[in-house]
């Protein structure tokens, strides 16, 4: 069960009314049949079916190759009210008994989690002015996808501020701005909990994207940087550094090699953005790098989540 990050033996916290994944995998004693499958909810009884997929022998339980492909899984979205409390589902194999078998027992699982809840992620959007040119609030807005993906929250709760000019478009001009942005909040009615995110243009020329003031309680980033964003706001939260890309006073404590995710066994924490049936996307822990380093790409580590 994962919704952004996650291990086998599901280690990873589980978040109340966050969009759930379940992917139940399944192998054929022998030769390789296509069959579909069922997972309940025990409490209400109500049921979901997937497939059908291709299942097949194979030595290993669950390999890196089945982590890795959404086809080598059967695939459920929980619906919301069931993603609350305690909850047991019950999933089975082979449900139209076609092949046959001899004994069915073992195509049947069950396992009860605990979904715990957090509070929103309060965000004041301003957009930074640059060149005559201000993020809109379709752009800020959709960028928050990816907080919503990959922190373990449920909602984001976002509203607008008047825009803030950019002073200048380099390093010490983002600072400076940076500082304004932290006045401004500092003189507002917003509660301690309301962290302030300015959205520069995409085209300020600089490459820097990012930048934030934990007292302040504020960030400055550009629009189409949602990993950036996601990376400053952690600053805010207390995060530091993971090192890779050389950033400056890592995170020695990061228990993973620093280039990867998880060790990237077959068991081991994988990530998952379940945003769209149809823009699934496996984040192999081998390849991507934590959010909080400067290495791309980029995803959230269990640690980190």
């Amino acid at each position: 069960m994962t919704q952004a990050i996650q291990n086998l033996a599901n280690g990873a916290p589980l978040i109340a009314d966050k969009l759930t994944t379940v992917r139940v995998y399944a192998r054929s004693d022998t030769g390789r049949y296509t069959v579909r499958a069922r997972l309940k909810d025990s409490q209400t009884g109500n049921t979901y079916v997937a497939g059908p997929i291709p299942v097949f022998w194979d030595a290993h339980p669950v390999s890196e190759e089945d982590r890795r492909k959404i086809s080598r899984s059967f695939t459920f979205w929980l619906p919301g009210y069931w993603s609350a409390g305690s909850v047991t589902l019950d999933a089975e194999v082979n449900i139209d008994r076609n092949p046959s078998e001899v004994d069915y027992t073992n195509n049947k699982m069950s396992v009860t989690v605990q979904f715990e809840s957090m509070p929103p992620l309060k965000l004041r959007l301003i957009p930074v002015s640059y060149d005559g040119t201000v993020a809109t609030g379709a752009a800020m807005l959709y960028s928050l996808r990816y907080l919503k993906d990959t922190y373990p929250i449920s909602r984001v709760i976002a509203s607008f501020g008047e825009p803030l000019p950019l002073v200048g478009s380099s390093g010490l001009g983002f600072v400076d701005t940076l500082n304004d942005l932290g006045i401004r909040r500092y003189l507002s009615d917003d509660s301690s909990n309301v962290i302030w995110i300015g959205y520069m243009p995409a085209k300020v020329p600089s490459a820097l994207s990012g930048l934030a003031n934990r007292e302040s309680q504020s960030v400055l980033t550009k629009v189409g940087s949602e990993s950036t964003m996601a990376h400053e706001i952690g600053h805010v939260l207390g995060r530091g550094h993971v090192n890779c890309g050389g950033p400056w006073f890592p995170d020695h404590a990061y228990p993973y090699p620093t280039d990867k995710l998880s060790f990237a066994f077959e068991d081991d924490y994988w990530g998952f953005r379940p945003r769209k049936r149809n823009h699934l996307a496996v984040k192999d822990p081998a390849r991507n790098k934590d959010f909080m380093s400067y290495c791309y790409p980029r995803w959230v580590s269990d640690y980190t989540y």
